[in-house]
């Protein structure tokens, strides 16, 4: 009889014990229900499809943006929407017109004194071959009449006649050269001096940036985010806005860098804009950046961009830059058993959890299938109804 009472007492006290772990231990009791997976995004409306409006490409250097049609403006094909500040383009061709006047004048001087060296030269030898004419005319026939001095004079004479006419016959041609190379040249400098003057008078002739179709005009951001303004310095060719396709929009997103997980493309996405919040939106995920990045400068966050396809484009309420709200279906799973993260263990790829049985916990292995920030999708190893630990139990079955 002592030994009956003596068992169930130790029973009880092993009873207590394990109720005891239980208690210490919180539960969570796992039941089948959907499983979803929302990932949440804010960005704007774009058009899929716009025909961009840049500075003129034909204006070298840099632009000043003097006025801009106001964003949004609907506006005609051949409408003025941008003009840029011609004081520039004005100063340098006046500049230009100068130092071409002064090429001029100086080509014209050039070739005066080219003129008059070349008649110097002419006149020169003229008188050059009268002395030589001169000189063979009354030559020495007979030595024999003459003094010593009075033949090395003449014969003096004649050779200095020869080589004059030799230095002036050379001096003709080499001023001629040096002439001629110079008045290149200046030609050469003229020429520049006018493709400036034609290059700044065309720069002045487009100065005013025309709509290439009708549509509504919107300003383009430059990779900082900042929309241009007048006043601006833009060069030439860089982007000013752009007239967007109406009939086809879609929407840019930006996800936190830690919410990405599980992103795809073709993932539903639920749209919700600023202006209409009760107007829902549908659109399929068509984009994902390959690497994260700030929005904004000196701004540590970073966000993945994403571009989404809307399935039907209501034109009368959806414009570009609009702002709003998405959700991205990750996962949508009915009827399935999910658990909190915190209850979930894993080791060199195994995953486990703690099952309540009978007055004790027991390790169980799990597979997983998709998993949130806060919970997971338990594909096998438990089953509806179980009760699992949320913390890691005191006592454990080694089993």
């Amino acid at each position: 009889m002592k030994k009956t009472l003596l068992a169930i007492s130790c029973l009880f006290a092993l009873q207590a014990c394990g109720d005891a772990s239980q208690v210490n231990t919180l539960t969570f009791a796992v039941k089948t229900a959907d499983f979803n997976i929302i990932i949440p995004a804010k960005g704007e409306l774009k058009a899929a499809a716009k025909k961009m409006v840049s500075a003129p490409r034909s204006n070298r250097g840099t632009l000043i943006l003097s006025w801009l049609v106001e964003e949004n403006s609907m506006v005609k094909k051949g409408d003025v929407v941008a003009k840029f500040d011609g004081e520039q383009h004005l100063l340098k061709r006046k500049t230009a017109n100068l130092e071409l006047e002064k090429n001029q004048l100086t080509r014209a001087n050039t070739q005066s004194t080219l003129a008059i060296s070349q008649s110097s030269i002419e006149s020169q030898s003229v008188v050059v071959a009268q002395e030589m004419a001169m000189s063979q005319r009354f030559s020495i026939d007979d030595i024999s009449v003459y003094s010593k001095n009075e033949i090395i004079d003449q014969l003096l004479n004649s050779e200095f006649l020869i080589a004059k006419e030799q230095y002036l016959d050379w001096s003709k041609g080499s001023k001629m050269a040096q002439g001629n190379a110079k008045i290149e040249l200046l030609q050469l400098q003229g020429k520049t001096h006018s493709d400036k003057v034609a290059m700044h008078t065309k720069a002045l002739e487009n100065l005013n940036v025309l709509a290439p179709n009708d549509g509504i005009f919107v300003y383009e951001k430059n990779w900082r985010g900042e929309k241009v303004r007048a006043g601006q310095s833009l060069w030439s060719g860089s982007k000013i806005g752009s007239i967007p396709d109406l009939s086809k929009m879609q929407a840019k997103l930006y996800v936190l860098e830690t919410q990405a997980s599980g992103l795809l493309i073709g993932q539903v996405v639920n749209i919700n804009l600023d202006a209409y919040p009760d107007k829902n939106i549908v659109g399929k995920v068509a984009k994902i950046a390959s690497i994260a990045t700030p929005k904004q400068r000196n701004n540590p966050v970073k966000y993945f961009e994403i571009i989404v396809d809307i399935a039907i484009t209501d034109s009368t309420i959806m414009k570009p830059g609009q702002k709003l709200s998405a959700k991205i279906v990750v996962a949508n799973h009915q009827s399935t058993l999910s658990v909190p993260n915190q209850a979930l263990y894993q080791k060199d790829g195994i995953y486990w959890l703690y099952v309540a049985d009978g007055g004790q916990f027991e390790r169980r292995d799990v597979i997983v299938g998709q998993r949130s920030l806060t919970k997971s999708q338990i594909l096998s190893g438990i089953n509806n109804g179980d009760r699992i630990a949320l913390t890691k139990p005191e006592e454990v079955d080694p089993s």
